[in-house]
């Protein structure tokens, strides 16, 4: 049914409600929330809170009940006399308050390790960068700086509870730093899919320069072809295809790149049916490594693109994987990489069982359908003191339904993700 406007006289204990205020201006630490005591009441009126909703179908029955339906439910400010007279006691609401702050506090905790996560990323990309111009002079330091790199990432994998965690770069990203990001993040999701596929060390430090490496061939491809909008002209569309190509012949020339690294780099756009490139490989001619790679590529493309009104949201894109994808990719590797990310992957935007609109920014390992979200609240700007919740603390909530993020009202995305651009990196609770 919703919520329904509610006037303070009728609030009673058991009503689940909204409160239509900047998060700032009560000492509650959620809007929407069930009234448990008369206390509840009393502070929503200390604070004059008037704009308030009620959902019926989340409320107490006899709450619901014993509301009197005989007149319209009238929503008006309280006069200031009338807040003069209202007394609150003092240890409810400093409880209330302290409980608020403590929140706060573990909010400002999870920030602080997103951030710590989101700086790694963005030392990756700034390596990557002096990778992909050293391994293009065919400078052996490149190599050795792209092995730091990806066991940087496999040491996080050796952690607690490694995890996939959405990063948003600071904006605005400089030009040309969207091939690097892509370098990281199909790097880290792939060592991640390798995880659940249990490679062994070798194999897995492997897939990470190979995914690391693999549209190193794209600095050959003029840059206003790879800037292009829309359907490649079948000129471009050949010239395009040649950078797998380009890269392998760069990557011999560096000393000590294995015959392994460079499959990667070279089959990662083949498909299983033959409608790759650049060489238009089938079935058994790709390698096991390749076809991991492909599966995040596809994924990727589909939810990173510059203009946010291309990408599909992270579920749609595994709906296509699994549906669309099985012909021209492993499927067991679809599956694999489905279970790796889970049903809500980060970049999520998600509804809550309360109406609570958020984002997921971190996977649970333990318990998938219950990752870390930061959610929004009326008040609360990307410069304040963002809200998480960790699902896996809070069992009174759950997922209800993904939402369309084209469809989500700007200045929720803007305080949520701000920007277009968007990372994954790995963490871990060592």
């Amino acid at each position: 049914m919703g919520f329904i406007a509610i006037s303070i006289e009728k609030l009673r204990v058991g009503l689940y409600i909204k409160l239509d205020h900047s998060w700032a201006e009560h000492p509650f630490v959620r809007n929407t929330f069930q009234i448990t005591s008369d206390n509840d009441v009393a502070i929503i009126k200390k604070h004059r809170l008037w704009k308030i909703f009620y959902d019926p179908d989340k409320s107490d029955p006899d709450a619901i009940h014993a509301l009197e339906f005989s007149s319209p439910l009238l929503v008006e400010e309280p006069s200031q006399d009338r807040e003069d007279s209202l007394h609150v006691e003092s240890q409810e609401e400093t409880t209330l308050k302290q409980g608020k702050a403590e929140r706060i506090e573990a909010f400002t905790s999870q920030q602080k390790a997103l951030n710590q996560t989101r700086d790694a990323y963005l030392d990756g990309i700034h390596q990557s960068e002096s990778i992909m111009r050293k391994v293009s002079a065919g400078a052996p330091e490149g190599l050795e700086f792209a092995d730091q790199v990806v066991g940087s990432m496999t040491n996080l994998l050796q952690g607690t509870s490694p995890a996939m965690t959405l990063v948003t770069p600071p904006i605005p990203v400089r030009p040309g730093d969207e091939i690097y990001m892509e370098s990281m993040n199909v790097s880290a999701l792939s060592l991640l899919l390798g995880r659940t596929l249990q490679l062994n060390q070798t194999d897995a430090h492997t897939l990470g320069l190979g995914a690391l490496f693999h549209n190193l061939g794209l600095h050959r491809i003029p840059a206003n072809l790879r800037a292009k909008k829309g359907p490649l002209k079948p000129a471009e569309k050949q010239v395009f295809e040649m950078y797998p190509q380009h890269a392998k012949a760069m990557l011999e020339q560096v000393p000590g790149v294995s015959r392994n690294v460079i499959e990667i780099v070279h089959q990662h756009r083949e498909n299983l049916d033959g409608s790759g490139f650049p060489q238009g490989l089938s079935g058994k001619g790709i390698g096991f490594l390749p076809r991991l790679v492909r599966v995040v590529i596809e994924y990727h493309n589909l939810t990173s693109q510059r203009e946010a009104s291309s990408n599909l949201s992270p579920t749609e894109a595994l709906s296509h994987l699994y549906v669309k994808m099985k012909a021209k990719c492993d499927f067991d590797v679809i599956q694999a990489f489905i279970a790796t990310v889970t049903v809500y992957p980060p970049g999520s935007y998600v509804q809550l069982s309360d109406g609570s609109v958020g984002v997921v920014v971190k996977t649970n390992e333990q318990d998938r359908m219950r990752p870390l979200l930061l959610l929004y609240e009326e008040g609360v700007s990307q410069d304040g003191d963002l809200i998480f919740l960790d699902l896996a603390s809070h069992k009174e909530l759950s997922i209800e339904k993904s939402l369309d993020p084209r469809k989500i009202d700007p200045q929720i995305r803007t305080v949520l993700t701000p920007g277009n651009l968007s990372g994954y990196f790995i963490s871990s609770i060592l």
